[in-house]
């Protein structure tokens, strides 16, 4: 009797022993599972870039097949298994030229070298690419400004993280793939002429994770586990142009906006509002860019003061930068002084309507 007992009792052991150990295989599955996908869009609003639109595409597509580590986004876990998904979505801001048909063309030539490239592993027994690239463009039937193009791009991209594909806005024209829902997806905007240089995305990345992990500028020693979510669903990473190639006139606007920017605006957490690179969180784009007041030239401190107020944890890095011909911005001493007026006009009216709370930033509960 006390033998069958001892023995009941080591084989109860085993079995709660061995339905732990099976807990916590599936959690380790489960947790190696989820983080199974990188979800990074490269965003870039376009206006009459017919010309210019075709050289960015691929040298992006290039460095992204040719490049670009799979890993680069994961922190320590260096995975072989991971991959890692690539939308170039390009928000076609009511261009007159043949901006869409150009993206469309470099679309089709991409299905057609991943569709070699594919027949080729499989002959060769290899396994398949970590990197899924896609190219699509969203059209706008009206030119809205580089802000609003922005703000309808993220939204088109929450509506297919959300899974569902439908035309909210008559306005906007549809021409896309699916892809698959994953728990944090990183957007880069980023300009038609490839003027930021595409090899400096490895170390935002990897910046932009280490800062995320550290919890952004507060102490994550003191933050609550809720608290730490919110920072690591919200948060952007700025660019600040390295630019060799700058004219002086360019140098002399950039240092005097920045510098009345900040007098008005008070520090907004980076040196360089207007550079055209800007890593961030799906949702830190959502709250910051949707229905923008300010929807072109000057929409960038807009976004940057909505951050701030939202307490969305930002930070910045330096960027190989060159400007490119064609600039739709300035063209003439004139124009250039011109232009900055206007900017500084849409600042100062910014400021006041926050001020006088006319204007006012939705709160989406950072805190």
């Amino acid at each position: 009797m006390m033998f069958c007992s001892s023995f009941l009792f080591q084989l109860a052991v085993v079995v709660s022993f061995s339905f732990h150990v099976i807990q916590s295989l599936s959690s380790i599955a489960s947790k190696i599972q989820q983080r199974h996908d990188i979800h990074l869009t490269l965003l870039l609003p376009a206006y009459n870039e017919e010309f210019r639109i075709r050289p960015t595409l691929v040298n992006y597509t290039n460095y992204f097949l040719n490049s670009f580590p799979p890993h680069a986004a994961v922190n320590n876990y260096d995975l072989e298994k991971i991959k890692c998904r690539v939308e170039i979505l390009v928000v076609n801001d009511g261009s007159q030229d043949d901006t869409a048909k150009v993206v469309a063309e470099c679309n089709r030539f991409l299905r057609f070298k991943n569709q070699q490239e594919e027949e080729q592993q499989q002959q060769n027994q290899q396994q398949s690419t970590m990197i899924l690239i896609s190219i699509n463009c969203l059209s706008l039937s009206e030119n809205e400004g580089k802000g609003s193009a922005i703000s309808k791009g993220l939204a088109h991209i929450d509506i297919q993280r959300k899974g569902k594909m439908g035309h909210d806005d008559d306005n906007v024209s549809q021409q896309t793939t699916m892809m698959t829902p994953i728990a944090r997806q990183w957007v880069l905007v980023a300009d038609a002429d490839g003027s930021g240089d595409i090899t400096n995305l490895y170390d935002m990345l990897q910046q932009f994770h280490m800062f995320l992990d550290e919890g952004g500028e507060k102490d994550p020693h003191a933050l609550t586990t809720q608290q730490t979510t919110k920072l690591k669903e919200y948060a952007m990473l700025i660019g600040n142009r390295r630019d060799g190639t700058a004219s002086p006139s360019r140098k002399i606007t950039r240092w005097g906006f920045q510098s009345m920017v900040k007098w008005i605006c008070g520090d907004l957490g980076v040196r360089d509002t207007q550079c055209g690179w800007k890593l961030m969180t799906l949702d830190a784009g959502l709250a910051t860019y949707s229905h923008l007041h300010l929807k072109r030239w000057t929409h960038d401190v807009e976004v940057l003061y909505r951050a701030r107020a939202l307490n969305i944890p930002v930070t910045e890095m330096d960027v190989g930068w060159e400007d490119k011909e064609g600039s739709k911005l300035t063209s003439s001493w004139v124009q250039t002084i011109w232009v900055s007026c206007v900017m500084l006009l849409e600042i100062i009216m910014m400021r006041i309507q926050y001020m006088l709370g006319k204007w006012r930033v939705v709160d989406v509960d950072i805190e």
